[in-house]
């Protein structure tokens, strides 16, 4: 199967490996989605401010979808 994902080595405090394993476990997740997500969802919240700070507007219509891609709800 083809993609369009990037391959990239992480290096992490094994404390935080860890923790990250655990919760990629209880969320039935491969701890590569985890950290995929988590970083969407940074990115999200970092983008949402930046509207906030850029258009005046209300950063809880900014979402994120499915796809990974960041939506306004405007």
């Amino acid at each position: 199967m083809a993609t369009n994902k990037r391959v990239f080595t992480l290096r992490l405090d094994e404390s935080i490996f860890d923790q990250m394993e655990t919760l990629a476990r209880e969320e039935h997740r491969s701890l590569t989605n985890l950290v995929e997500f988590a970083i969407l969802r940074y990115l999200c919240e970092k983008r949402a401010t930046a509207y906030d700070a850029s258009e005046g507007r209300n950063s809880s219509k900014v979402y994120l979808q499915e796809s990974g891609t960041i939506h306004s709800g405007d």
